[in-house]
């Protein structure tokens, strides 16, 4: 009688797993047509293909601005000019402080005093065009700054006059 019992288990839990796993697919077929019903006849594809057309258009936002005439670059130069510490603290401190590449050190008096005998002039050419290991610096400074620079490293910080 056991055996017969096990059977009857066995046959009704397989039959209400059945009726279980049809009641979910009659649900989710339910659930897709409510759903669909309540959208108009292709919305969803519209809907994908505006929001594909705004993250396109997201991509291909430009990323910088380029100035290509002498106005518009030395107008923007002018406007954000950095004082000559700015300057050196974020472009030329890298190499000046730790003298790369024979690079001479910022407020060391006797490795500036026969480049400041060239003059201020030179330096700034020196500095925008590059100079021995020095690379040229004329896309990162305007010469204004490139001036006030050199001014804060030789004058201020050696004492030697540049004039």
């Amino acid at each position: 009688m056991s055996q017969e019992q096990d059977r009857r288990f066995i046959r009704n839990f397989i039959v209400v797993l059945a009726a279980l796993a049809l009641a979910g697919v009659l649900f989710a077929i339910l659930a897709n047509i409510v759903v669909d019903d309540f959208e108009q006849p292709g919305q969803r594809a519209q809907q994908i293909a505006r929001l594909q057309a705004e993250l396109q258009a997201e991509r291909m936002q430009p990323v910088g601005q380029v100035n290509t005439t002498d106005e518009s670059a030395t107008a923007a130069g002018e406007s954000d000019a950095r004082s000559g510490e700015q300057v050196v603290k974020q472009v030329c401190s890298a190499c000046h402080t730790a003298q790369f590449m024979n690079a001479p050190q910022i407020g060391n008096k006797a490795e500036w005093a026969p480049r400041a005998k060239e003059g201020l002039d030179t330096l700034t050419t020196h500095v925008l065009q590059g100079f021995g290991n020095m690379p040229p610096q004329s896309g990162s400074v305007s010469e204004a700054e490139v001036r006030a620079a050199i001014e804060y490293m030789v004058e201020n910080k050696t004492g030697i006059d540049l004039n």
